[in-house]
């Protein structure tokens, strides 16, 4: 009697924590249907991949970032010492490669203070109109890119081992704990049937 005290707890957790850890698997195994005839198994996120990318996808799109956001990014975007420099890089090799190249007469007649105020004058002006040049690259990417597409096709591309090793990165520790409360609660279940049965 004794022994059948202690079995049946311990084997009632084992249930539980084997029952748990097979449904955890199952989240991801078997990649492919398996199984005989019309009673086919196949993990649940290989098996419903693409609805789960469109969701995915939907809810990026949606609620996470959309087109609106990126344009508002971009508007606040303030223009600094370093992209101001950038500006200037390239007007330097613009006149000094591009310009004088179409006529080299033109370098007879302009010396640096004369071309310091040109590329300034230029860089003035691309600051000035930067918030249009903005405006309609954000015309053009709301209306060349879709979000919630892209998105989902991202994600229907995966490789499903990769697929499981990014959720298993993210979330090892609750499947973990899944599997261990499994086996507590099996092994509570097993110590009221112990009660039951003889104690009552």
């Amino acid at each position: 009697m004794n022994v059948k005290i202690v079995l049946i707890p311990l084997i009632s957790g084992l249930i539980g924590w084997v029952t748990n850890y097979l449904a955890v698997r199952m989240i991801f195994h078997p990649y492919k249907p398996w199984g005989l005839g019309s009673f086919k198994i196949q993990g649940l996120i290989p098996k419903r991949k693409d609805e789960l990318a469109v969701s995915i996808g939907n809810t990026v799109s949606k609620h996470l970032i959309s087109h609106t956001d990126i344009t508002n990014s971009l508007k606040i975007t303030r223009i600094d010492e370093s992209f101001e420099q950038l500006i200037d890089e390239k007007l330097t090799m613009f006149i000094d490669e591009k310009l004088f190249s179409f006529n080299p007469m033109i370098a007879a007649f302009i010396n640096s203070e004369i071309k310091s105020k040109i590329k300034k004058a230029l860089c003035s002006e691309l600051i000035l109109i930067m918030p249009e040049l903005v405006e309609k690259f954000s015309y053009n990417l709301e209306n060349s890119l879709d979000l919630q597409a892209h998105v989902t096709e991202r994600i229907k591309s995966f490789d499903l081992k990769k697929l499981e090793q990014i959720i298993l990165e993210i979330s090892s520790r609750e499947l973990k704990a899944i599997e261990v409360y499994g086996g507590i609660l099996g092994f509570i279940i097993g110590l009221v049937q112990v009660g039951l049965i003889y104690f009552l």
